[in-house]
């Protein structure tokens, strides 16, 4: 069993674009965590909002991409540099995370020395919209039917985009996140 740390040894990447009226309720989710982050990096995507002021006030290192990065692994790329902690996790600006989270991922991975990455189970809070119902049925798809195809076949065929985590040097290794996926 493993000890738990008060500060786990994980950099959250939030990537983000005009996200000022949303990501106040991320980064709270992670101020609420059982465990802390080393650190809290917001890539500000060229905002044309306050998105970045609302990070810079709830003590995020608050990045600024020089022009629009085009995409989210774009983004997540650009914080890599700043990013010292042994795993990476890539937060979306509007994904709010249970208190233990963060936690019950380091503790995967820590138990899991071959692992790369991994990503937990992820629901939408609201299903008004007909796009929302179609997320959430795609959402149901992919992390019932498709987690156990990947768990015979002994690796991920799909990660979640808004909460995943990753061995930083795994990451680095490889150039930063592909931003020719879906």
């Amino acid at each position: 069993m493993l000890k738990k740390p008060e500060i786990l040894p994980v950099a959250v990447v939030i990537p983000a674009f005009n996200e000022e009226t949303t990501i106040h309720k991320t980064l709270e989710s992670l101020k609420n965590q059982t465990c802390s982050p080393e650190s809290i990096i917001v890539v500000d995507d060229f905002s044309s909002d306050k998105t970045g002021d609302v990070a810079k006030s709830y003590g995020a290192t608050v990045l600024r991409t020089p022009e629009n990065s085009g995409n989210k692994a774009n983004a997540q790329s650009f914080a890599l540099p700043f990013v010292k902690s042994k795993y990476v996790v890539s937060v979306d600006a509007d994904t709010i995370l249970r208190a233990d989270s963060l936690e019950r991922m380091f503790v995967f991975m820590e138990s899991h020395p071959d692992t790369s990455a991994g990503c937990n189970f992820v629901l939408p809070q609201k299903i008004e919209t007909v796009w929302e119902r179609g997320r959430f049925l795609e959402y149901m798809f992919v992390f019932s039917f498709s987690k156990r195809v990947q768990q015979w076949y002994g690796r991920p065929l799909t990660i979640s985009g808004c909460f995943s985590i990753f061995k930083t040097k795994d990451v680095k290794k490889i150039g930063g996140w592909s931003a020719r996926t879906m």
